[in-house]
């Protein structure tokens, strides 16, 4: 009867010892782990990391992003770290909590490469962007787009210094153009809106109102050869009522018109 009875003990004992057996494991894997300080990490509500730890900061390992992760890597130079993304971009610098903050480089995959400042993970405040297709932006920058004062030298060889607001030219700007023409005004949404001076390189000049790119409103323009018309201006010409004078062999004024005009042209009663 005793041997009958300690088979079905002994498989009871099993689970047990096997239990303990697991749990002793993962003991020595915890402390192991310490010891050579690798550890799992909550950084924040986005950011985890599990990997190297040295002095309760990551050192390298893998960190998890929202929806990515990335790696990362020790530098020789304290407090730059580089992290490698899975969609191939590079960053090189300072950090807070495993997202980018101080100063740092970023490299994306398709050749861009921006430079500058950082802060809660996104580029701000001043840095350069330079473009794979060779345009360059020098400025200041809020939730990685270029907002605040800046210059961007354009690939056809134009250039804009002035401001931007969300990667629009906003504000006070001058705009070059690389057929010699400039402009130096107010901008609005990219486009040329409000008071302002356009010179031509054959001499000719318009200071007045824009709306949306178009002369619009009052302002005089001044050709090259010395005429000027003042008034009213819609669709790029002079519409509406307004001043011509042509001028004299001694620099003085020869004769002048007053009255409508439409499309560029004195409209006759």
């Amino acid at each position: 009867m005793d041997g009958t009875r300690s088979a079905p003990a002994k498989r009871r004992v099993w689970p047990y010892v096997l239990i303990v057996a697991a749990l002793l494991a993962v003991g020595i894997w915890l402390i192991v782990t310490r010891l050579i300080g690798f550890r799992y990490l909550k950084l924040s509500d986005e950011v985890r990391f599990l990997g190297k730890v040295r002095g309760g900061e990551p050192v390298s390992g893998t960190i998890y992003y929202p929806g990515e992760k990335a790696e990362l890597e020790p530098t020789e130079t304290e407090g730059v770290v580089r992290i490698l993304y899975e969609n191939g971009d590079v960053y090189v610098g300072e950090v807070k909590d495993l997202q980018k903050d101080g100063a740092g480089k970023y490299t994306y995959a398709a050749g861009d490469v921006y430079e500058g400042d950082f802060s809660g993970d996104k580029r701000q405040g001043h840095g350069v962007m330079r473009y794979n297709n060779g345009e360059v932006y020098d400025g200041d920058g809020k939730n990685d787009m270029r907002d605040g004062l800046g210059t961007y030298a354009y690939a056809d060889g134009s250039g804009y210094r002035g401001y931007f607001t969300e990667n629009l030219r906003n504000g006070q700007g001058q705009m070059t153009y690389p057929d010699g023409d400039s402009y130096e005004g107010v901008w609005l949404d990219d486009k040329k809106n409000g008071k302002g001076t356009f010179h031509w390189a054959n001499g000719d000049e318009y200071t007045g109102d824009f709306v949306a790119d178009v002369r619009e409103g009052m302002g005089t323009y001044t050709w090259a050869s010395g005429e000027t018309y003042t008034g009213e201006f819609k669709n790029d010409q002079p519409n509406g009522t307004g001043t011509y004078t042509w001028p004299s062999g001694d620099g003085g004024v020869a004769r002048t018109y007053t009255g409508h005009f439409e499309n560029g042209l004195i409209a006759l009663p």
